[in-house]
């Protein structure tokens, strides 16, 4: 039994979040030579092709995929489904295949053999097809094949994996739209509109984990600085030197907030910001800037 899960089991665990089958330190062989490879009776040989052919992409290895699902035995059917996945997902045309591919995966579910409705499954995952949500929450209560030595159902588990995935990729792409309406906003110095686009960024990004609450709070810092407020900039970019202190833009959190206090006349703590800014990011470029106001403020 352990064999039939090489494919999906390595799968799952070389990545989870579903872009890659077993891979190792190998000399990467020609793509006719992967081609053929896709047969080989070895699961971990054509796992290995199959992988190095979904990264390379292009349409011979698609159409070898597409071939595998529709005319291959259950082994190679499955390496065709999770091969196309990760190909089309890493494929920037891919939008265009989307309702060809995403059929091609909802008849899988379908199939008797609970690996090749597993397969689907994942597949659906990798790809993030949302809207496959609806079907997928059905599986994930319904789908009826329970390995008992396991004590799992493992289509279900499965199911719930791609809809764990599929439901991150729609959230971060939501935070990517509206961070883009917070860019436009501000380039049409639209500031209420702007500090409304980042306030929802952080509402949906509470704890961080995409890493756009510290951005959306510099970014509302450096609107109020925009429009002039200074102390409300401060106190911004002050929180945010203290909640994230390896923000990856600290040295600008610094440049900015020396600005506010040099604009303020409070040049002592504008020293200050600059002088740290300048200890800790003495080879950048926003450095270089620090020392040109630190000049300025001397006689000051």
């Amino acid at each position: 039994m352990k064999g039939k899960f090489s494919i999906l089991s390595l799968f799952l665990v070389i990545n989870t979040v579903g872009l890659c089958f077993a891979q190792s330190e190998y000399s990467s062989p020609s793509t006719s030579s992967l081609l053929r490879l896709l047969y080989s009776k070895d699961k971990i040989s054509r796992d290995r092709a199959a992988y190095q052919l979904a990264i390379e992409g292009g349409e011979e290895a698609r159409r070898e995929f597409i071939h595998l699902i529709q005319t291959g035995d259950e082994a190679l059917k499955e390496t065709g489904i999770i091969g196309l996945a990760t190909l089309e997902a890493r494929d920037p045309a891919f939008k265009e295949r989307e309702e060809e591919v995403s059929t091609l995966f909802y008849q899988q579910l379908k199939d008797k053999n609970w690996r090749i409705r597993q397969a689907g499954v994942i597949a659906l995952g990798i790809i993030g097809d949302e809207q496959a949500i609806p079907l997928l929450e059905d599986i994930a209560r319904n789908d009826p094949y329970y390995l008992k030595k396991e004590n799992i159902y493992p289509v279900r588990k499965s199911a719930l994996s791609s809809l764990s995935r599929i439901r991150k990729q729609k959230e971060l792409k939501e935070i990517k739209a509206v961070w883009r309406k917070a860019e436009e906003a501000i380039g049409e110095e639209e500031w209420a509109e702007a500090i409304s686009f980042f306030n929802q960024i952080i509402e949906k990004d509470k704890t961080n984990k995409w890493g756009f609450k510290d951005d959306a709070s510099f970014g509302i810092g450096y609107v109020y600085a925009r429009e002039g407020k200074y102390r409300k900039a401060i106190r911004v970019f002050k929180s945010i030197l203290e909640d994230y202190p390896d923000f990856e833009k600290k040295e600008k959190v610094l440049y900015c907030l020396s600005l506010c206090y040099f604009y303020l006349r409070e040049y002592r703590l504008a020293k200050e910001s600059l002088q740290l800014l300048e200890k800790e990011f003495s080879d950048t470029p926003v450095g270089g800037k620090a020392r040109v106001l630190l000049k300025k403020l001397q006689d000051l």
